[in-house]
């Protein structure tokens, strides 16, 4: 799995279920275009180019190594 920073993975986690760059920014206190510029590092590192891509590669991958076990 891609290692991202803290920081990356609050904002990619927000992208992935459908926040805006703005409803990211003033959740974390930070600027719109900082939001976008972390976005640009996420898309590199992950080697991706749209938001249905890191949503998708959020879900099939962070996800499923956050969920909680399944009890007997």
């Amino acid at each position: 799995m891609t290692a991202l920073s803290e920081r990356e993975a609050q904002i990619a986690e927000r992208i992935a279920w459908g926040a805006s760059q703005k409803e990211v920014a003033c959740d974390l206190g930070i600027s719109r275009y900082t939001v976008d510029n972390i976005l640009r590092r996420i898309y590199q590192k992950l080697h991706i180019g749209k938001i249905n891509e890191l949503s998708a590669w959020w879900f099939c991958t962070c996800l499923l190594y956050t969920s909680p076990s399944p009890r007997d």
